[in-house]
């Protein structure tokens, strides 16, 4: 599993996760830190996703699942 991230140390506002998984890619907006969060969250899961975080937040994009778990 990999992750990647395009938001500086201090971000802050709204921002895109994409998840990569098996040739299936799903996309949400969720804050920075649930972001954060649910990345650190996944790393420790025993599947192999790939997670990307950057600054693209569509207001069109679905809330992240469970977005205030990751708060």
């Amino acid at each position: 599993m990999s992750t990647g991230s395009q938001l500086s140390e201090r971000g802050t506002g709204l921002c895109r996760v994409r998840i990569f998984a098996n040739g299936l890619m799903l996309q949400f907006r969720a804050s920075v830190e649930q972001a954060r969060n649910f990345t650190t969250a996944v790393n420790g899961w025993p599947s192999r996703f790939h997670i990307l975080i950057d600054h693209e937040a569509d207001p069109d994009l679905p809330w992240l699942p469970c977005r205030n778990l990751w708060d």
